[in-house]
């Protein structure tokens, strides 16, 4: 008999709740904030979890915990936020997987649906998408190249406690991509 073909299991996002605290503590280790300035304190965590919830209020954001079939818990988080880059108004992203979910395909299929959200989401005046991550930041950079987002070089931007920090600035016109929304 063949063997069965192989299916990789659903990912899905879920739009943030207040049961998704956990998710940010999770991602909170020394490892998953390296090229963030390191752990935030737990204060700063509750305060990032109500500032997602109110998000959705407001509608300048949508952030998701990303879900995967089988797995009990949520692997990571994955977002955009109205943000302004060299005097233009954008969208802003940010991902998350947790270790011991990485190099199994997560992030690119998460970041893909969220492109799509945004792109769903887009305005006339927001059209863009940007990607920050840090310089030494190999996987993310290469994440961002494998989406096909179009890199934009290396700049200054403003750190998480303070100062300055050197990024790769990644950018995808929203106009070009298949608007497809997360149901949430």
């Amino acid at each position: 008999m063949p063997a069965a073909p192989h299916r990789d299991p659903v990912l899905s996002l879920e739009r943030w709740s207040t049961d998704d605290l956990p998710v940010l503590v999770h991602s909170n280790t020394r490892r998953m904030t390296q090229y963030l300035g390191g752990p935030e304190s737990h204060a700063a965590l509750l305060k990032r979890h109500a500032r997602y919830l109110r998000s959705w209020e407001t509608g300048d954001a949508r952030m998701f915990r990303i879900e995967v079939e089988g797995v009990p818990d949520p692997v990571g988080s994955v977002g955009y936020w109205e943000d302004e880059w060299h005097g233009r108004p954008v969208f802003e992203s940010g991902w998350s997987v947790h270790t011991p979910y990485q190099d199994r395909g997560y992030a690119t299929r998460a970041m893909r649906l969220l492109v799509a959200d945004a792109a769903a989401h887009r305005t006339p005046e927001r059209a863009l998408l940007v990607a920050f991550p840090m310089v030494e930041n190999l996987p993310s950079n290469a994440l961002c190249r494998r989406l096909g987002f179009r890199d934009e070089g290396e700049q200054e931007y403003p750190g998480r406690r303070g100062g300055t920090v050197r990024v790769r600035a990644w950018s995808v016109d929203l106009r070009d991509v298949p608007a497809k929304a997360v149901d949430a």
